[in-house]
Order: C-alpha cells, then sequence, then structure tokens
C-alpha cells in the first residue's frame, strides 16, 4: 500500500510513496476503532450507548472500554488482568476506511499547514509579530474564495484566523 502528499502551485496532490511510521501508527490507531465512538470525555456514543454502563465505575474502567481498537492497551489490560467490555452495537473501523481516512488528516494537515504559513508570512510582511499585534485579511490561500482574516497577539505573536467561507480553514495558536 502507497500513498502520500506533495504540493502542486496552491493544491495538495497526491504522489507516490512509501506509508511512514507516522501514517502506519496513525492506521494502526484507527483500524478497529468503533466508527460511533467520539471520545470518553463524553457521556455516550453516536448510537446513545453509555459509557460507565458498559465498562462500570472504578480502576480500570477505561481499559475495559471496547470501543477503541482491541489492541489498543492489550499489554496493560493483560498484565492486569482486565478484559474488553462487550458491545452490542460496536461497529468496527475496517483495515481499508482506516487507510482512507488517514489519508484524508494528511491531506488536511498539508492544507492547514500551507495556509498557516502563508498566513504568517503575510502578517510578517505587514509587521504583525509578537511585540507588534493587530488583525488583517488576506485571499485564502485554499483558492475557495473566501478571505482569510486573522488577529496576531501583540503579547506572544499567536494567531487567530478564519475563513470567510464556511468550513474551510479556522485555527487558534
Amino acid at each position: 500500500m502507497q500513498f502520500g502528499r506533495s504540493w502542486d502551485s496552491s493544491c495538495v496532490k497526491m504522489i507516490t510513496m512509501d506509508i511512514t511510521k507516522r501514517e502506519q501508527n496513525l492506521i494502526r490507531q484507527i483500524e478497529g476503532r468503533c466508527r460511533h465512538f467520539n471520545g470518553a470525555q463524553n457521556k455516550c456514543c453516536k448510537v446513545g450507548v453509555v459509557y460507565l454502563e458498559l465498562t462500570g465505575e472504578g480502576f480500570g474502567s477505561g481499559l475495559k472500554l471496547p470501543c477503541t481498537s482491541p489492541d489498543t492497551f492489550a499489554k496493560r489490560r493483560e498484565e492486569l488482568g482486565i478484559k474488553l467490555s462487550e458491545c452490542s452495537k460496536i461497529d468496527r473501523i475496517t483495515h481499508e476506511e482506516a487507510v482512507q481516512e488517514v489519508k484524508e488528516i494528511i491531506i488536511s494537515s498539508d492544507r492547514m499547514m500551507k495556509v498557516c504559513a502563508a498566513a504568517h508570512g503575510d502578517a510578517i510582511s505587514k509587521g504583525l509579530k509578537e511585540g507588534n499585534g493587530g488583525r488583517s485579511s488576506m485571499p485564502c490561500p485554499t483558492e475557495c474564495g473566501g478571505t482569510l482574516h486573522y488577529t496576531v497577539a501583540s503579547c506572544n505573536g499567536h494567531m487567530h484566523a478564519q475563513c470567510s467561507t464556511q468550513n474551510c480553514v479556522s485555527w487558534m495558536e
């Protein structure tokens, strides 16, 4: 299996390259996870299963949660003698789906890195930096047709930005 990333002008172009260790780690984290899992910080999953009803409270309850890949923390569960709880609604993500999700994560990450770099470059060219904060805007580097509005904090030079196009890009540093 091969996939990768590269810049071609201002858009992301997929090229063939070996899967990196980072990509393999992401695939391992995603594959086998339940597609309904929305994070243990929530009370229940996307289909309404209450996490604490599956695991009970107390020591090891997080290790009993069946929503993540069964391989995740398997060694630790074995050391402690803890078994995964069972869930009748579990629907695990396949390897192929995990690979596709990782491709999308990489495209999105590369796109975001490009936009952040362009916004910081624009801010620097306008003298906005730590000690001289302010706000400005520029055409969105994603070529969505929107305007990227940003603010640079004087105290630390961090940037907050958002594109005027809905669901394009936004971030806070």
